[in-house]
């Protein structure tokens, strides 16, 4: 991001290239390839607004208010997921008609999905199930 710094307080980091000048030698030329300007004076900041270029701080503002956004959005979609999550464990499975027919593995995994407790015998999981009917 190149900005144009009229009042030479900004410091370069990374992504931020800035191109010093003086506001007192200031002949009305608009550097029109920067992304921002940095200024005090009221006519330089017109002058690169009537071209479309914002502020150094309202470009900042702007990015910042996006992180922000960002953010919130992303923890509302956390909420979301969590609560759907909650609303996944405390909603028992359906018991299917004819679960005594099932095989072993899907009988276990019936059972296992009822309660907490290990299931390690067929006599155990018809015992669980039969108790969540």
């Amino acid at each position: 991001m190149l900005v144009v710094d009229y009042t030479q307080s900004l410091t370069p980091t990374t992504g931020l290239t800035v191109r010093y000048k003086k506001e007192r030698s200031w002949t009305g030329s608009v550097v029109t390839r920067c992304n921002a300007v940095k200024a005090t004076r009221p006519d330089i900041i017109e002058a690169y607004a009537a071209h479309g270029i914002p502020t150094y701080e309202e470009l900042t503002n702007a990015e910042t208010q996006e992180e922000t956004r960002q953010e919130e959005r992303q923890e509302e979609q956390e909420v979301e997921t969590e609560q759907e999550i909650q609303e996944l464990l405390q909603a028992s499975p359906e018991i299917p008609d004819g679960w005594r027919e099932l095989p072993w593995p899907q009988l276990r995994s019936l059972a296992c999905s009822l309660t907490d407790e290990p299931v390690k015998s067929k006599e155990q999981a018809i015992e669980v199930i039969e108790s969540n009917e």
